[in-house]
C-alpha cells in the first residue's frame, strides 16, 4: 500500500477519518489519566524553575510560559494595534519586570540590576 493512499484516504475519506478521530479519543480516553499525572509533574518543574536562582533560567523559563499560553500572540496583536505604548499594556507590564536583567558582555550570564557595557571593544 502507498503513502499516496493512506493520505489520500486521511484527507478524503470521511469514513477513514471518522475512524482515525475515534481511535484517537479512544488512545486518549485509556491513557488520560497518565497524562494528567505528567503534566501535573511538568508543571511542577516550571513552577520550581520560574522560583530558580539563576535570573538567566527564570527569564528561560518565564518566556516558555508565556508562549505556550499565547501570551506573546496576544502582545504582538496589542502592539499592533496600539501604535502609543500606554505604560499599562501587557508589553510595557514585562519590560519594567524584566529592567533589571542583562546579559554581561563576554560572561554569557544574566545579573540582576546591572547593564551591560554598552562601548564596543577596540
Amino acid at each position: 500500500m502507498s503513502r499516496q493512499t493512506i493520505n489520500h484516504w486521511r484527507n478524503h475519506d470521511p469514513e477513514f477519518m471518522n475512524e482515525i478521530r475515534s481511535r484517537r479519543r479512544q488512545v486518549w480516553e485509556n491513557n488520560k489519566d497518565k497524562m494528567s499525572e505528567l503534566i501535573e509533574k511538568a508543571l511542577e518543574i516550571v513552577k520550581k524553575n520560574l522560583d530558580n536562582e539563576d535570573p538567566k533560567v527564570r527569564l528561560k523559563v518565564a518566556l516558555q510560559v508565556l508562549k505556550y499560553s499565547g501570551m506573546q500572540s496576544a502582545m504582538k496583536e496589542e502592539k499592533e494595534e496600539s501604535q502609543q505604548p500606554s505604560g499599562d499594556n501587557i508589553t510595557d507590564i514585562l519590560v519594567r519586570a524584566l529592567e533589571g536583567i542583562h546579559v554581561q558582555p563576554g560572561q554569557g550570564r544574566l545579573e540582576e540590576g546591572k547593564r551591560p557595557d554598552a562601548t564596543p571593544k577596540a
